[in-house]
Formats: structure tokens, C-alpha cells, sequence
């Protein structure tokens, strides 16, 4: 085996390794779709049983304060909005 070709296979395996333990934590961290809500509406009927909330793209301008209710939002996607402020009620949601 030549010089390069030991570097090569050194270097193979000092990156894919972690690359592949961080795409699996990635696989891992992507919410059950029964876990995701996409309207404020339908989240605020079952706010215990809310973990994901994606609002994004939704061109919204304000958020209602009652989005302090959701109490479990672990995920909150919001980009795509066009937000001037946020109401304090957000601070509310300790597992975000």
C-alpha cells in the first residue's frame, strides 16, 4: 500500500464515521407527522398533545397570544413569516 492510499482510507475514516452518526441523529430527531400540527387552530384544541408547530411560510404578521398554552412545543418553525414582534406569552414555552 502506498503512502496515499494510507492517507486516503485515515482520512475515509476519520470523517465518514461521525458524518454518518450525524446523519442518524438527524433521522432520529425528525418529529412523528402525528406530532406535527401546521395551523394554530388545530394545535390550540389540543395544546398538551402538541410537540411540533410549523408555521412557516404562512406569511403570518403576528402570533396570538393563546401560543403560550402550548405548554410540550418542543419544535417551532416559523420561517417564511413576515413577524415585526412576538407576544411575551412565547417565553411561556420552557421546552422549545
Amino acid at each position: 500500500m502506498t503512502y496515499f492510499q494510507s492517507v486516503n482510507i485515515r482520512f475515509k475514516k476519520r470523517f465518514i464515521i461521525p458524518l454518518l452518526i450525524c446523519l442518524f441523529c438527524e433521522l432520529q430527531a425528525q418529529p412523528n407527522e402525528e406530532q406535527t400540527y401546521r395551523t394554530l387552530t388545530k394545535a390550540l384544541k389540543n395544546p398538551k398533545d402538541v410537540r411540533v408547530l410549523n408555521l412557516s411560510g404562512d406569511r403570518l404578521t403576528t402570533l396570538p397570544k393563546e401560543i403560550g398554552k402550548l405548554r410540550n412545543l418542543q419544535i417551532l418553525y416559523l420561517s417564511g413569516n413576515q413577524f415585526k414582534a412576538l407576544p411575551k406569552e412565547i417565553g411561556q414555552l420552557q421546552n422549545l
